[in-house]
């Protein structure tokens, strides 16, 4: 069975998606710049921001973030639905890309933080 991201609350907007250029470039003596790709896909990466994450919520991700021991396990997430978006709906095999969890209690109940989800 695959590892599935938890069902919490839907993040905060603007959901951020980078996409790295994984470019090789070099330049020769006549100035002419040589390039490939360095890889054979140009992975993304989604950040996820909660500004008021329930403590029920943030429990379940602390727990799912301990089972795939940080980022070391892949697992599947859903990109939210957004009506005319071509992400909408598709399940993604990512990894947490964060050196850690870092999240703030900000008020009786509610945790505010991000985590960044990279593509595998």
């Amino acid at each position: 069975m695959a590892n599935i991201f938890p069902t919490i609350q839907t993040p905060d907007y603007p959901l951020q998606e980078t996409k790295t250029d994984h470019t090789l470039k070099m330049q020769v003596d006549n100035e002419t710049i040589l390039t490939r790709p360095s890889f054979t896909k140009m992975p993304r990466a989604f950040k996820l921001t909660w500004s008021k994450l329930p403590t029920k919520d943030y429990n379940l991700l602390r727990s799912f973030y301990d089972s795939m021991h940080g980022g070391s396990l892949a697992f599947q997430w859903t990109y939210p639905d957004d009506p005319g978006n071509d992400y909408s709906g598709k399940t993604f095999t990512v990894r947490f890309d964060n050196e850690s969890l870092d999240f703030q209690l900000v008020e009786m109940n509610y945790w505010n933080g991000s985590v960044t989800l990279k593509e595998v």
